[in-house]
C-alpha cells in the first residue's frame, strides 16, 4: 500500500490539471472493493482467490489515487500564489517561527522557516495593517536578526519572491526542494519586530542550549572539528564541522555517519533498552523506551529517516513484548505510509529515499550477504559482532548506490570498501561522543572528554588521508550496468536456511531450489542482455543540443544519437569566487548523463566568458580532441585574455589542433564544419570577429553556432559563403550585441529559431535592434537570461524546443 501511495504521488507530480474522473475513482475503487469483500464472505458463487485479487487490485488503485489527491492538495496549499518566476513584491506578514534560524551564506546571514498565521491570529498587527495577503502556509525567511526563536510570533516586512528554480538540467532545483518541504515563497526581511515572545520551553530551544553548552565545555579539551563531530553524533547539529571535513567524509562515502539516521537511532534504542532491562521487567520496558525514543527523535531534529527508524524500532519492541514475529517489510511500509500522508513532499527528499532503500537492502539482501560472510569468515565472539555490521553496511551501499548515482551522477567506490570497516566502529564512537557530551554538560574535568574523543580524532585523521588519496575511485552513472549488478545480486546470493519456508528447505535438500536459483539467475541475465541489445542509442535516435545558462557566457553541448559529444566553449569563471560556473551549472548535467569524456572540445576564442571553465572541465572529464582557432595562435596575453593556449601547448599537445574554415569532422552521424575564421585573417578584424563559427548538420537539420562573430566578420562570411548559410537554428553571435545578426546575414541564414546565450550585463545585451532584426527574419527568439537552459531535439527533419523556465519570446 505504501508503494501504491508513493506511485500516486509520483504520478500527481507530473499532472497540472486534476481529471474529472479522479474523485470518482478515488472513492469508488475502495467502495467496490469492500462490496466484493462482503460478497466473498457471503460465499457468492465465484472463486475466492480471484475475488481477493480483484479486491486487492481495487484497494491499491484507490490508495494510488489517494496518494495523488494528497499530493495535489499539498501543492495547492503551498504555492498557489500569483507570483511569476522572477517577480518580487513588497510584503508585510505576521508569522510564527517554525524553527530556530540557521547560518547561511545567502544574503541576510540567517535562514529560518516561518508559518504565515491565519487571519484570526493577526490582531497584534491590525493597527499597522497588511499590504497583501499571501497564499501558502509557510515561507523561507532570510534575515540578519539574531534574536529569532522558535515559536515566537513576528511581523516581517520585506521583499517576497518565489524560490530560485534550476536554470540548467541536472542541477539541484531549490524551488522544488522547498515546495516539497511545504515552503512556497522566500521572504528577504528588511524589518523584523516581535509581537509575541516564544514559549519558555521547547525541544528546539533545549537542543540549541545543549549544543551551546557542550560546545563551550568541550572546546578547551578537543579540536573544534572533533567537537563538531560530537555535536553531530549526539544532537544532529553539524554547523560546527568545517565544510572541508564534511566534504572529505562525503568523498570517501562516510558522510552518513555524521547525519543522525537509522543506525544511530538503533544504537541509542538498544542502549536505552539494555538500561531499562537493568531496572525494570521486560513488560514495562516499552513504557519508558518508546517515549524516550520519541523525545530523542525531536531532540535531533526529527528528520524523516529518524522517524522511520523510530517507527520500525517501536514496532519491533512491541512485537517482542507480544511474542509475535513482526514482518520487517510491513513495518517499513507502514512507517513510509505515515510519513507520506503527513507530508507527500517527503517522497522527493533524498534522505527519505536513501533511508528506505538502505532498510530494504538490510531486510532483503542483508541476510543473504550475512550468510555468505559467515560461511566465509566463520563464527566466533568477534565475528558475531563484525559480520552483521559489515554485511549490513555492504547491503545498504549496494541498494543505495543507484539513488546516489541518479541524484549526484557519481559515487565513490571507496564507500564499498570502507563502510564495512568503519560502520562496526560507529557504536563505540557514539558511546564516546555521548560520554564526552554528558561529562562536559555537567562541567566536570576535561580529562574524560579528551580520552573519550580520541577515537573520533583518529577517525578524522584517517578520513582526511583517504580523501586525499581517493582520486580516480569514482564510478559514474551507467543505468544498464546498475540493472545488471542488481539482477545478479538478487539472484546469485543463496538465502540463509533460517529464512526459508519449510517446503523450500525440503527443495534445498533435494537440490531443486539450487536449480531454480540458477535458472532464475540465467533468466535475469538473459533479460538484461536482451535489454542491452534492444535498447535504443543514448539519444533515442535524436540529436540533443543544449545551450546552457552560464550567465554572461557561452557553452553549447551536442549529443549525437550514438552517445558521442561535442562541447563548444565552457562559459565564464565565477568572478566572485574561485570556482567556474561550469562546475555548478554544467558538470552536474554531464555526470547525470554518464558523460565522462568529451569527444571534441571546441573553444571559439580566448575571451574568458567562453573559456573560463576549460581548466575545470579538463580536470573533471577527459577531452579526446581540442580544436582551437588558428586566428588566435601566437596572440599575446593581456588583462582580458590570458595566454591559455600557451599553457596548454605542452600539457595537451597531442590533442590540440589549430583549425580554420574548411576543416570538419564526423562525430557519429553528425557533421561539424568550421566556417570561420579563414586561414589568413584580415588584420582589421578584432578578436570577436575572428571567433570560430561552426555549422552542425544532422540529416536535413542544420544549426549555426557563431561564437562572437559580428559586424565585419559576418559581412566577410556572407561574402564568402553566399547562398550556403541557410540553417534551421542560429546561436546568435556575441550574445546579441548591436552589431551581430545583420540584415544581410539573416537574409542568408533565415533561421526558424534564434538562441541568445546572455546573462545580466552592463553592455545592454541583447540589443533591442538585434532582436527586432531577428524577429523580422521570422525567427522565434529565446535567451538563456529569461528561459534558462534551452534544449533542442531533432530527428534530422523535425525539431522540438524545450526550456528550463517558462519564458515568452524575447
Amino acid at each position: 500500500m505504501s508503494v501504491s501511495f508513493a506511485a500516486g504521488i509520483l504520478a500527481a507530480s507530473t499532472w497540472t490539471v486534476l481529471p474529472r474522473w479522479f474523485a470518482a475513482v478515488t472513492v469508488g475503487a475502495p467502495c467496490i472493493a469492500m462490496v466484493l469483500c462482503w460478497a466473498a464472505r457471503r460465499q457468492v458463487n465465484c472463486s475466492c482467490r480471484r475475488v481477493r485479487r480483484v479486491v486487492w487490485g481495487l484497494l491499491l488503485l484507490g490508495v494510488f489515487f489517494c496518494g495523488s489527491l494528497r499530493y495535489l492538495m499539498h501543492v495547492s496549499s503551498v504555492a498557489g500564489g500569483p507570483l511569476l518566476c522572477d517577480e518580487e513584491r513588497a510584503a508585510e506578514v505576521v508569522v510564527t517561527a517554525a524553527g530556530n534560524p540557521e547560518p547561511t551564506s545567502a544574503a541576510g546571514g540567517l535562514r529560518w522557516e516561518a508559518e504565515i498565521l491565519p487571519s484570526e491570529d493577526r490582531q497584534p498587527a491590525a493597527e499597522s495593517g497588511f499590504k497583501r495577503d499571501l497564499i501558502g502556509h509557510s515561507v523561507m525567511v532570510f534575515s540578519d536578526r539574531q534574536s529569532i526563536k522558535a515559536g515566537g510570533v513576528y511581523r516581517v516586512q520585506g521583499t517576497i519572491t518565489r524560490p530560485r528554480a534550476a536554470r540548467n538540467p541536472g542541477v539541484f532545483d531549490y524551488r522544488q526542494y522547498l515546495l516539497h518541504q511545504g515552503v512556497g515563497y522566500v521572504l528577504y526581511a528588511e524589518d523584523v519586530s516581535q509581537l509575541r515572545a516564544p514559549p519558555a520551553w521547547s525541544i528546539a530551544r533545549l537542543r540549541q542550549q545543549l549544543g551551546r553548552r557542550i560546545y563551550s565545555s568541550l572546546t578547551p579539551a578537543a579540536e573544534e572539528s572533533i567537537v563538531g563531530i560530537v555535536l553531530a553524533l549526539t544532537l544532529g547539529i553539524r554547523d560546527s564541522i568545517p565544510q572541508s571535513l564534511l566534504q572529505d567524509f562525503r568523498t570517501v562515502g562516510l558522510g552518513h555517519l555524521l547525519a543522525v539516521s537509522g543506525m544511530h537511532l538503533a544504537i541509542f534504542g538498544m542502549g536505552m533498552l539494555h538500561l531499562c532491562y537493568l531496572v525494570m521487567s521486560k513488560h514495562h520496558t516499552p513504557v519508558v523506551a518508546i517515549p524516550a525514543l520519541v523525545i530523542y527523535c525531536c531532540l535531533v531534529g526529527g528528520r524523516p529517516s529518524v522517524w522511520r527508524a523510530a517507527a520500525v524500532f517501536a514496532g519491533w519492541l512491541c512485537s517482542q513484548l507480544a511474542a509475535h514475529r513482526i514482518e520487517p517489510l510491513n513495518t517499513l511500509g507502514g512507517a513510509a505510509l505515515l510519513l507520506l500522508v503527513a507530508n507527500p513532499g517527503t517522497l522527493f527528499d533524498i534522505g527519505f529515499q536513501l533511508s528506505f532503500a538502505a532498510c530494504w537492502g538490510l531486510v532483503c539482501i542483508g541476510p543473504r550477504i550475512n550468510a555468505w560472510m559467515s560461511h566465509l569468515i566463520g563464527n566466533g565472539p568477534l565475528q558475531s559482532y563484525l559480520v552483521p555490521a559489515m554485511s549490513a553496511s555492504t547491503a545498504a551501499y549496494l541498494t543505495t548506490v543507484g539513488l546516489i548515482l541518479y541524484h549526484f551522477g557519481e559515487s565513490s567506490l571507496l564507500a564499498l570498501m570502507i563502510n564495512p570497516l568503519f560502520v562496526p566502529l560507529l557504536a563505540p564512537m557514539m558511546i564516546g561522543a555521548w560520554i564526552a557530551a554528558l561529562w562536559a554538560s555537567f562541567g566536570l574535568p576535561a580529562v574524560v572528554p579528551y580520552v573519550a574523543t580520541r577515537p573520533l580524532a583518529f577517525l578524522t585523521a584517517v578520513v582526511r588521508w583517504l580523501a586525499g588519496a581517493s582520486t580516480g575511485y569514482t564510478v559514474t552513472l551507467r543505468p544498464m550496468m546498475l540493472l545488471f549488478v542488481y539482477s545478479s545480486l538478487w539472484a546469485s546470493f543463496p538465502p540463509p536456511r533460517e529464512v526459508l519456508l519449510e517446503d523450500q528447505v525440503t527443495k534445498l535438500q533435494t537440490g531443486k531450489l539450487r536449480f531454480l536459483r540458477t535458472a532464475r539467475l540465467l533468466l535475469l541475465w538473459l533479460v538484461v542482455l536482451l535489454l542491452v541489445w534492444t535498447a535504443p542509442h543514448p539519444g533515442g535516435g535524436f540529436l540533443r543540443v543544449t545551450l546552457f545558462d552560464v550567465r554572461q557566457g557561452d557553452c553549447l553541448l551536442i549529443e549525437e544519437p550514438g552517445g558521442k559529444t561535442v562541447l563548444i566553449d565552457t562559459g565564464p569563471p565565477d568572478w566572485s569566487g574561485d570556482d567556474s560556473i561550469l562546475q555548478r551549472e554544467v558538470l552536474p548535467y554531464l555526470l547525470s548523463r554518464g558523460i565522462s569524456s568529451i569527444d571534441y572540445l571546441l573553444l571559439t576564442h580566448s575571451h574568458l566568458d567562453h573559456i573560463g571553465g576549460a581548466d575545470d572541465l579538463l580536470c573533471a572529464v577527459d577531452a579526446e580532441n581540442i580544436w582551437l582557432p588558428t586566428a588566435d595562435r601566437g596572440r599575446k596575453a593581456d588583462g582580458v585574455c590570458p595566454d591559455v593556449w600557451g599553457q596548454w601547448a605542452e600539457e595537451y599537445s597531442d590533442r590540440i589542433r589549430w583549425v580554420y574554415a574548411g576543416d570538419d569532422f564526423e562525430v557519429g552521424c553528425v557533421n561539424v564544419e568550421v566556417l570561420w575564421p579563414p586561414s589568413e585573417v584580415d588584420p582589421r578584424l578584432d578578436l570577436n570577429e575572428r571567433s570560430m563559427a561552426v555549422r552542425i548538420s544532422y540529416g536535413d537539420w542544420t544549426m549555426l553556432a557563431m561564437g562572437d562573430v559580428e559586424g565585419l566578420g559576418e559581412h566577410m562570411l556572407v561574402h564568402k559563403l553566399r547562398g550556403q548559410l541557410s540553417a534551421s537554428a542560429l546561436k546568435v553571435g556575441h550574445h546579441g550585441a548591436r552589431r551581430s545578426s545583420g540584415e544581410d546575414f539573416l537574409g542568408q541564414v533565415r533561421p526558424q529559431v534564434a538562441l541568445i546565450p546572455v546573462g545580466v550585463n552592463p553592455y545592454g545585451m541583447p540589443c533591442a535592434d538585434t532582436i527586432r532584426r531577428l524577429e523580422a527574419s521570422g525567427a522565434r527568439v529565446l535567451s538563456t537570461k529569461r528561459a534558462g537552459a534551452i534544449i533542442l531535439h531533432t530527428d534530422g527533419t523535425r525539431w522540438w524546443l524545450q526550456t528550463m523556465l517558462y519564458a515568452a519570446a524575447d
